[in-house]
């Protein structure tokens, strides 16, 4: 199983492409998450074009930052610009997408480069490792 070390050393020799990284990932995805049910919103294009971007941004050499290129989940604790955010709870659904996005990390938001939103119980401060540990194993994200 690929880490995200092993993944953005990959990238950076040029063995993988970020957008050949998502489609595995995306592949992992619709194999097992029927079954696991780990993922409550996936916006594919948004990842698709983000993939696109770092490996345009990479191939002109354009300094990139540590992660560029690695497909991520992010809990559906966090709103993220332009999709919905239900905290795991039911009365939640159907909302309006977020406007704004909780996750910078020096300066920049990450939450356009994620591929999508990971379930979690109502309102979960912590924990959800289990869970974690699953999307791992088997390969939905590095």
């Amino acid at each position: 199983m690929r880490t995200v070390r092993n993944a953005v050393q990959e990238m950076e020799r040029g063995e993988i492409s970020a957008r050949e990284l998502l489609a595995e990932s995306i592949t992992a995805i619709e194999a097992n998450d029927p079954e696991l049910n780990a993922f409550v919103h996936l916006d594919l294009e948004g990842a698709q074009r983000a993939a696109a971007s770092v490996d345009e941004a990479r191939a002109r050499g354009d300094a990139l930052g540590p992660l560029a290129g690695v497909p991520f989940g992010v809990k559906d604790l966090e709103d993220c610009a332009g999709m919905p955010t239900t905290k795991g709870a039911m009365w939640f659904l159907g909302g309006p997408p977020a406007e704004r996005d909780d996750l910078h990390v020096h300066g920049e938001v990450l939450a356009r480069h994620f591929q999508g939103r990971r379930t979690i119980r109502l309102w979960a401060e912590s924990g959800g490792m289990a869970l974690a540990d699953a999307i791992e194993q088997i390969g939905h994200i590095p």
